[in-house]
């Protein structure tokens, strides 16, 4: 587990034509990875286009040279969508690798950075970066992002007048990320001294189904109450300062939350659905939902279960109603559009 209490470097550089910017940012994530094209007008930034390929890139551990090619769609994607708009040397490209990579030796996330950086610096974007960042900036990213689309945090990175910033908890496929401020700010004070965000690997939905769903909770229908003490005896406590104010539940938990038809969830609201949702046999979930995957589908009484107990854990009363979304006010909720404003933000406090 680590901890981070404020920002990365700024390198995010976008270029102005005609009053307008443009930013090409790729989430490389542990299942597969998402192109974001965003537009920066006016101090306000929104997403024109995104896209989204699979597998994750760390699947080419053995095979780093394999990412070029793998790539490849995303970049001519992007040169054609941006091309009619601007010249394409005038804007940057950013590729950031996450959990998935994270988990993957020294030697192979340098192999496969290397590969994907080569990709990025033959697409005629301005200043290709290709790197690995960690689940505390990831998280950081994420609450930017939330908190900027609820137009709590300003152009600045100061909190709003007379606003209050939300906290947030991802689940991702290999890691957790849980940020939130600690305190809200007072005038004098940075946002540096009171964010909080910390990481932990391994928590994700899918690194939790291979080490703990697999062993206890495959074979459906099942025991809720037995596929919950099961993980509940496995996970640590997860201990942080105390969670004051609002919070938003975000990526496997709004998945999750959407398939259930629940706009807002509990550890209690999931323990009440658990037994009935563990008692159903894959062919009758099939019925119940014909576009879901059968993998997926084996999983959810896993991820009831999983979630339930991770929010308990993380200290929330059994029946605080968390609302678990995807979007705010019809933007996607992404931690790339955190890394975009957070490094435009800072190359503008920078030049002045």
């Amino acid at each position: 587990m680590r901890i981070l209490f404020w920002l990365i470097p700024a390198l995010f550089v976008s270029n102005i034509i005609k009053g307008q910017e443009y930013g090409v940012m790729l989430d490389a994530g542990s299942t597969g990875t998402r192109l974001y094209i965003y537009e920066r007008s006016g101090g306000a930034i929104r997403l024109l286009e995104k896209r989204r390929i699979k597998p994750g890139i760390s699947t080419f551990s053995t095979n780093p040279e394999g990412v070029q090619n793998y790539l490849l769609p995303l970049i001519q994607f992007a040169q054609e969508r941006l091309s009619p708009l601007t010249e394409l040397s005038q804007v940057s490209i950013k590729l950031q690798a996450t959990g998935g990579v994270r988990a993957l030796s020294k030697a192979e996330q340098e192999s496969v950075i290397q590969s994907a950086q080569k990709a990025l610096e033959r697409s005629g974007f301005d200043r290709p970066v290709a790197e690995v960042i960690t689940g505390e900036q990831e998280g950081i990213y994420q609450w930017i992002a939330l908190n900027y689309l609820r137009k709590t945090l300003g152009p600045n990175r100061q909190i709003q007048k007379k606003r209050k910033s939300a906290g947030l908890i991802e689940m991702g496929g290999a890691s957790l990320q849980v940020t939130f401020l600690k305190n809200e700010l007072v005038q004098t004070e940075s946002l540096d001294s009171q964010l909080y965000s910390v990481s932990y690997d391994g928590f994700g939905e899918s690194s939790a189904w291979k080490r703990l769903g697999e062993e206890a909770c495959k074979e459906i229908p099942l025991s809720y109450v037995q596929c919950r003490r099961f993980i509940a005896s496995k996970l640590q406590e997860i201990r942080q300062p105390k969670l004051k104010g609002e919070f938003y539940l975000v990526d496997n938990f709004e998945q999750l939350a959407s398939l259930l038809k629940l706009r807002t969830i509990s550890s209690g609201k999931l323990d009440k659905l658990g037994p009935s949702i563990c008692r159903k046999s894959l062919a009758s979930l099939k019925k119940e939902l014909p576009l879901e995957s059968d993998y997926y589908l084996s999983k959810i009484c896993f991820d009831t279960a999983y979630m339930s107990v991770v929010l308990e854990k993380i200290g929330f009363h059994r029946n605080r109603e968390l609302m678990a979304t995807k979007n705010i006010e019809g933007t996607p909720l992404t931690w790339t559009l955190g890394s975009l404003y957070d490094h435009t933000v800072a190359k503008k406090l920078k030049s002045e």
